[in-house]
């Protein structure tokens, strides 16, 4: 949520929030109230940061604000965003997929096995069944006259233009660029009949109201392999990756705990973990590789490669899952930058060895 004296910003998870939050943060006179988990030492002191989940409903934005003694019914502005639910529910999966341990729980789960017609028809809301996507947009059953709710495909005209209208002058020092994006391929590409069916009933409200037309499910097919445009990592020999990875990022660098799925495409002894370390820790790191009871650790040296062998012993088309655990990490954001990852090393590739 972010708050001002002539603008109320409510977050509707994957609508491209965190640019608009961004951009409001640039544009805003001061004082700007933001509700966010984390205290963020590089926002000016205009900011005033107030803990919370970031995506607070309309009906707790407004119980905020009064706590602050401001009175939403008499801003001119409450914004939010709305995204074409079919491609919004591709983008929470492909989210997920990215296995961050704050959202564990089983959305994740369903995301992390890859069948995206079993997250379409499984999964819960974002926040739950007392969050529905309309709990973003009303109070008391109705939307507030004020609000102004925009589509994310086409924010950056519509977004400087609502703030305009609402006497507020845009900065040209605020830009709208993207941030905290998902990696997937073009979203009808992941629908079958059954998953357009289930999102279809979960967003009825958006589409009863004439924000965007519905999926016709008979122009799609009865089932659908759900393709893949997630982390890749690049693999020598012969295995390959099989599914998502948990706990690396698209620039190789790995949080403190990874998890590998692979499938062997011919009989293995053992696999080589490959990568570098360059961030010094005062206490050394130590990284401890497994596939299934085999479990090696290593001491890494700073800024110099390191090769992690580990027994693999399995026939071809045989599964297997590599994890591998560091023993610290750091986060960017600590010493003053933006990265709020937690990070621990550079994961370069993964070696098969081939039985003899």
């Amino acid at each position: 949520m972010i708050l001002g004296r002539r603008v109320l910003f409510v977050h509707v998870p994957k609508t491209g929030g965190m640019a608009v939050t961004r951009y409001l943060l640039a544009a805003l006179p001061r004082p700007v109230w933001y509700t966010h988990p984390d205290h963020d030492p590089a926002l000016d002191e205009g900011v005033i940061q107030l803990p919370g989940i970031r995506h607070e409903t309309l009906t707790e934005s407004v119980a905020i604000a009064a706590r602050e003694g401001i009175d939403v019914a008499r801003l001119p502005l409450m914004l939010g965003v709305l995204r074409n639910p079919y491609a919004l529910e591709v983008s929470r999966f492909a989210y997920l997929q990215k296995g961050h341990p704050w959202d564990a729980g089983p959305n994740q789960d369903l995301a992390l096995a890859g069948d995206f017609t079993a997250f379409a028809t499984q999964s819960t809301d974002h926040g739950g069944s007392e969050r529905p996507i309309e709990a973003y947009f009303e109070i008391d059953g109705a939307i507030p006259a004020t609000m102004r709710i925009l589509r994310q495909e086409s924010l950056h005209e519509d977004l400087p233009r609502a703030l305009r209208d609402a006497g507020i002058d845009v900065p040209r020092t605020a830009t709208l660029a993207p941030e905290n994006e998902s990696r997937h391929g073009p979203w009808l590409d992941y629908y079958s009949r059954a998953a357009a069916e289930a999102v279809t009933a979960r967003y009825r409200w958006v589409f009863d109201r004439g924000f965007y037309e519905r999926l016709d499910p008979r122009s799609l097919p009865e089932q659908r392999e759900t393709p893949f445009h997630g982390v890749t990592l690049a693999t020598v020999g012969p295995i390959r990756q099989a599914g998502p990875i948990v706990g690396l990022w698209h620039d190789g660098w790995a949080a403190d705990r990874v998890a590998v799925p692979l499938v062997a495409e011919g009989d293995l002894s053992g696999l080589v973990v490959r990568g570098h370390a360059p961030h010094a820790f005062p206490d050394g790191l130590h990284l401890t590789a497994g596939v299934g009871d085999a479990v090696i650790e290593h001491a890494i040296t700073t800024e110099k490669p390191f090769a992690v062998r580990v027994p693999a012993a399995c026939r071809r088309g045989e599964r297997l899952r590599l994890t591998l655990d560091a023993s610290t990490a750091f986060r960017p954001q600590d010493d003053g930058g933006r990265d709020t990852r937690s990070l621990s090393y550079v994961l370069s590739s993964i070696d098969a060895e081939a039985a003899s």
